[in-house]
């Protein structure tokens, strides 16, 4: 009786036992894969490739989708292409922890456990016909191909990461530099640069003749952003923000205003009810705080400072609001993840950010082209 008289305690309650539920099971069920085929024995696999990195030095990561079970394989770089099959005997050891990479706690968040250990060749068997997400790949490796022509060092890693949230080319001090700093949402793919990029087609938008035709206008739109959270990969914080975007502009088809939160909760609850596990996405839960602080708290600051001092420029004070209260939000999830907490990171996002918005404008202009 006490929880049907309040709404807030049935929605809570009833939510965090559906959660529980799913993630109690999807881990169990991880566990007892992993378990039955991680004891040194050989398996002959053929799987897809779902993800591939290179890494350097002539050496790849490739996540494999299997009929045995999902896992990756560190080996030589190959002439292949996300949608290739891979076929070749191997053993199965589990992910382990290790610096500079945490690939166990990474790849959990994906349902991934095991790494393979190949005992023979690796046969390729080639895709073949037009495939959206392969195209994509091909493309952003070009986009790759280009910055290492053009760029070395610090500023390759900082043009791969920022652009098309590529972090392997950061060396280990490059990397906390960043952290320390305070800006690693900068060089992860976030809401920030799909919704750049979403506000740069509406307002391309407006000049072509879709614009007399609003719901044509929004699916395009959303196309476009699937488009580039494929390009980009579908990481977590990419997922986030991806979905809210799509789910905030689907609004009006039905003639409704978006939500921030309502938007983000939906999005969060797709992404969780396809894989629970991804909760141990150390990126999609600072994405998910920094949205909240950027997209729900900042336009309230910033209305109550602008009602009480009239002379105050909205746009400044929108920025500062939204730079210093996504930072803020990340502050504690920082200190959790990285081990650290950069108070002056809320200095460098707020000077950073218009160089940053311009960079991805033009970074837009440069992949549309």
């Amino acid at each position: 009786a006490v929880y049907l008289k309040n709404d807030i305690i049935t929605y809570l309650s009833v939510s965090f036992t559906v959660a529980f539920i799913c993630y109690t099971v999807s881990a169990t069920l991880l566990e007892a894969e992993t378990n039955a085929i991680a004891n040194g024995r050989t398996f002959m696999v053929s799987g897809t490739i779902k993800e591939m990195q290179d890494i350097g030095n002539d050496l790849a990561i490739y996540t494999i989708n299997s009929d045995i079970a999902d896992f990756v394989i560190y080996t030589d770089s190959m002439d292949v292409n996300i949608g290739d099959k891979l076929a070749l005997g191997c053993s199965f050891t589990l992910l382990e922890n290790a610096a500079p990479f945490k690939s166990a706690d990474y790849y959990l968040s994906q349902g991934i456990r095991l790494r393979a250990v190949a005992k023979t060749e690796i046969d390729i068997e080639k895709a073949y016909g037009f495939d959206l997400v392969r195209s994509l790949h091909r493309y952003r490796e070009e986009l790759s191909h280009k910055y290492s022509v053009l760029f070395s060092g610090s500023g390759l890693a900082m043009m791969k990461g920022i652009f098309i949230g590529d972090k392997s080319s950061f060396t280990s001090f490059e990397n906390y530099c960043v952290k320390a700093a305070g800006v690693a949402h900068m060089t992860a793919v976030s809401g920030t640069h799909l919704t750049l990029i979403a506000s740069i087609l509406v307002l391309l938008l407006k000049y072509t003749k879709l614009s007399v035709f609003p719901r044509v206008q929004i699916l395009v739109i959303m196309f476009t952003i699937f488009c580039f959270m494929v390009f980009f990969g579908l990481t977590g914080s990419v997922l986030r923000s991806g979905f809210m975007l799509m789910i905030h502009h689907s609004a009006g088809l039905f003639y409704r205003k978006g939500s921030c939160l309502s938007s983000l909760g939906c999005a969060v609850l797709i992404i969780c009810l396809i894989n629970p596990l991804a909760c141990h996405d150390a990126g999609f839960i600072l994405s998910i705080a920094t949205t909240i602080g950027a997209g729900e708290i900042s336009p309230r600051v910033t209305k109550y400072l602008l009602s009480r001092h009239k002379r105050l420029p909205e746009k400044l004070t929108s920025a500062v609001c939204c730079g210093v209260f996504s930072s803020l939000m990340g502050l504690p999830l920082s200190l959790v993840y990285f081990n650290m907490l950069s108070l002056h990171g809320v200095v460098v996002t707020i000077i950073t950010v218009p160089i940053f918005t311009l960079a991805l404008m033009l970074m837009f202009l440069h992949a549309m082209t």
